[in-house]
């Protein structure tokens, strides 16, 4: 696979970052996918689905429990997208803005006209709502699988924890484990050793793991690299590189090259350096 890079110079919007991509797409259609989202839908589905319906953009949406929150889609009496809104501070619709979009070269015009939002930054929905409002070809497709925003911790738990589970995963082959306990779905890279704990799954570790006199699980993510010694880690992701001793974590994510020793008690927080 090879793969180019195009950076963006300062966070000036979505919209901004799509738009110095125009020589690079050129006459293209495009996909735009934000990295932090999570979901299980064949691209394949929004492409058909764009094609079809002669679309000049579409837009993958989901309905959700709290559209303020998101970015959301107001529909017209046709069915069709008559109104987009960011984070709107009174009901528009349920239906939030997943993050996956398909564009033609049109969309570059729309974003040349754009005046930054309040926050200062270009907005892709603004670019899109004024497709709509120009009478545009602006498609929706509903997202049937599901979908997590795993920029927040709590997204990012979420997300793992389903994984985890769909994942439905034994496998410790190349492990080392002496004088331990494992229960559930366990998926264990190579050169990890495990000693004297016990491990509750859907737990995933890492290459090159160690963990000592521990509990750990279920619903666990540990990376590759870490060392855990003396600790009870449930529901937790720890990033690799990282060092934990006499601790207990629970729904927590804990970041890279971290080293936390100490009896410290971890509880739904973002530990990072």
């Amino acid at each position: 696979m090879n793969i180019s890079f195009i950076y963006q110079d300062e966070p000036r919007g979505l919209a901004h970052a799509i738009s110095i991509n125009k020589d690079f797409t050129g006459d293209d259609d495009f996909v735009v996918l934000l990295g932090d989202n999570i979901l299980d839908e064949s691209l394949f589905k929004l492409r058909r689905k764009y094609y079809d319906s002669k679309a000049d953009s579409l837009i993958l949406i989901k309905e959700v429990d709290h559209p303020y929150d998101f970015g959301v889609v107001k529909f017209g009496a046709d069915g069709k997208a008559e109104k987009l809104v960011e984070k709107p501070k009174e009901f528009i619709s349920s239906y939030a803005i997943v993050g996956v979009y398909i564009f033609n070269k049109s969309i570059y015009d729309q974003i040349e006209v754009l005046k930054p939002s309040h926050r200062g930054e270009l907005e892709i929905t603004d670019a899109i709502s004024n497709q709509v409002e120009s009478n545009i070809n602006v498609s929706t497709h509903i997202l049937e699988s599901y979908w997590f925003d795993s920029g927040t911790r709590a997204g990012l738990l979420e997300a793992n924890k389903t994984l985890l589970i769909e994942a439905n995963k034994f496998d410790n082959v190349d492990s080392n484990v002496k004088d331990s306990y494992l229960h559930g779905n366990i998926d264990i890279k190579e050169k990890t050793s495990i000693e004297n704990s016990n491990l509750m799954g859907p737990i995933f570790i890492g290459k090159n793991v160690k963990i000592y006199n521990s509990t750990i699980g279920p619903f666990t993510t540990i990376a590759d690299n870490c060392v855990i010694e003396n600790c009870e880690l449930q529901e937790t992701i720890v990033m690799e590189d990282t060092f934990i001793k006499d601790a207990y974590c629970i729904a927590s994510v804990v970041h890279r090259g971290m080293e936390i020793e100490g009896k410290q008690t971890i509880i739904n927080k973002l530990f990072a350096g």
